[in-house]
């Protein structure tokens, strides 16, 4: 039960820093401009706490799943905006009305490049990444390997390749593959590149014994292998701009996942991967109970990676989100003239409704 609570407790503060820092850009960047805020809410349903000050009323409402920033020109009664005309958000310039919309996004990325900042100053400005990534280009840094000790497996696997040529079937040293030492990561892609092949491998254990072994037309031997080297970006030599840098590559990263992901799904078909892939709170309560025991540092990297993950999600042209209002104010600003409020209001109510029921699916996936 405390398990239990530590858990929603945790992935309650994540969820709130991450909202509270989205909207609290959406508020200054209103303020800044001076469109009239009615009031900032952290939080869904019935209030909990609320404080007025000024014009706005500051609240913490009962459902933390989320918060929003009630400025006059969203949906407001006609009659209230005549009554405040220089305080609707209407009646701004097109850039004024985007500056606003942005300025939660923008936010959300400042909170990561902090976050990432102090992460990469913790562990000496280099992070580790996939080991497919070795070509990988980082802006402001370098993919860089780093070795630890020689090259091990553990066991076996029956009836695969390595086992069917006799090697020790236990905790071995691969001394060298065709005569060349090399690393976990190399050895993985010169298995890859000798599908069907037969590769000469020198273990050793108590003695030292070469063994050919023919590698399976997936790349594999079946081996389990004990990784001695790993990917980093390193960041040495640009500090000052590492937080910035890596929320950018971040992100490029991201791009090229889904790209897989995506060109896999369709090549194929089968897009159990792309659904899989997606999850919602009770995703991140898993992750948070399967992460939380190696401290607060992955917390911390949970909660940047989030940040910017609602960065790319708000900037999505769809009309409930920062990304389709930006889209609707692009083509009033094209067009010279105001969209049709009733059709507007219908679109985004309409694009909101399809959100709740795919977070509601999302929900019942992860379930």
């Amino acid at each position: 039960m405390l398990n239990f609570l530590l858990n929603i407790s945790i992935v309650i503060l994540i969820i709130g820093i991450l909202v509270f820092v989205h909207e609290l850009g959406h508020l200054i960047a209103a303020k800044l401009i001076k469109a009239k805020v009615f009031e900032f809410a952290i939080g869904f349903g019935p209030k909990l706490f609320s404080k007025k000050i000024g014009e706005t009323e500051y609240s913490l409402r009962l459902l933390p799943l989320g918060g929003y920033v009630n400025i006059l020109g969203e949906g407001h009664d006609p009659e209230l905006e005549e009554e405040f005309p220089e305080g609707s958000l209407r009646n701004k310039s097109g850039i004024q009305k985007i500056f606003v919309m942005i300025a939660g996004v923008f936010m959300n990325f400042v909170l990561a490049c902090i976050i990432y900042f102090f992460l990469l100053l913790n562990f000496n400005f280099q992070l580790p990444i996939s080991p497919d990534l070795k070509d990988f280009k980082p802006i402001g840094g370098e993919v860089v390997v780093k070795e630890i000790g020689d090259l091990k497996y553990t066991t076996l696997v029956e009836d695969m390749p390595a086992y069917k040529a006799g090697l020790p079937n236990e905790e071995s040293t691969i001394k060298s593959v065709d005569g060349n030492s090399l690393n976990s990561i190399e050895f993985r892609k010169y298995l890859s590149d000798k599908r069907g092949k037969i590769i000469n491998l020198e273990i050793c254990k108590d003695v030292c014994n070469t063994y050919p072994v023919e590698v399976g037309e997936d790349g594999k031997i079946g081996m389990m292998l004990i990784d001695n080297s790993y990917l980093l970006i390193d960041y040495s030599d640009n500090k000052v701009f590492a937080g910035f840098n890596h929320s950018l590559n971040y992100v490029r990263l991201v791009g090229i996942k889904l790209s897989e992901i995506f060109g896999s799904a369709r090549d194929t078909g089968d897009y159990t991967e792309v659904v899989g892939g997606v999850s919602g709170p009770i995703g991140l309560y898993l992750i948070v109970d399967q992460l939380k025991e190696y401290g607060v540092i992955i917390l911390f990297e949970i909660t940047a990676s989030l940040s910017l993950t609602l960065v790319i999600m708000n900037l999505l042209p769809i009309p409930a989100l920062d990304g389709g209002r930006i889209l609707l104010v692009l083509i009033e600003m094209v067009i010279r003239k105001p969209l049709n409020k009733k059709v507007e209001a219908l679109v985004i109510n309409i694009s909101f409704i399809l959100l709740m029921i795919l977070m509601f699916s999302i929900i019942i996936k992860d379930i």
